[in-house]
């Protein structure tokens, strides 16, 4: 049996409101997500919460992930988001399952030149870094992971093989 593992994805709402950077960008935030959950699904099984934007969309988020019995949680702010929402989230959740923190990076090496959309596209670890001292003044626990794709989708498996063993245990 594969491992269960939830992802919830996070962006702030205003790239969305006023599409600063246009629908290409957003779409290509969309393809990221798609992108990350086809490859969990090589090894997992995955919930995935989509895109939450709000601390109304993380909460209803978290509802509806609570009915699933997950082995392992993963947060993801796929570019940066507010850190009231990832909380909101968190709030959510008990300490049984073990939660990391994914600093993605869309880019397997940064081009030369970034255009601002590019630069804000790589803004992930900027969400996670926020959040991170609010988080530990809730008292959870987050494993972070940061690093190249090849090497952070490994992690990932490893920690939900374990994580699978520990709730089977």
């Amino acid at each position: 049996m594969k491992p269960k593992i939830a992802i919830l994805f996070f962006a702030h709402e205003w790239f969305w409101n006023y599409k600063m950077f246009g629908s290409e960008f957003l779409k290509l935030l969309e393809s990221d997500v798609t992108n990350i959950e086809n490859y969990l699904k090589s090894f997992a099984e995955v919930v995935s919460s989509g895109i939450i934007l709000n601390e109304s969309q993380a909460k209803e988020a978290v509802k509806k992930l609570k009915g699933e019995h997950v082995n392992l949680i993963i947060l993801c702010p796929i570019v940066w988001s507010s850190d009231s929402t990832v909380l909101a989230s968190l709030k959510e959740f008990d300490n049984a399952h073990p939660f990391l923190m994914w600093c993605y990076n869309p880019y397997k090496e940064l081009p030369k030149k970034l255009s601002v959309p590019e630069m804000i596209r790589a803004t992930s670890t900027v969400g996670a870094l926020q959040s991170s001292s609010a988080i530990s003044r809730l008292g959870k626990s987050l494993i972070p992971i940061v690093g190249k794709e090849d090497e952070v989708l490994k992690d990932i498996y490893e920690y939900s093989i374990v994580a699978k063993l520990l709730d089977d245990f």
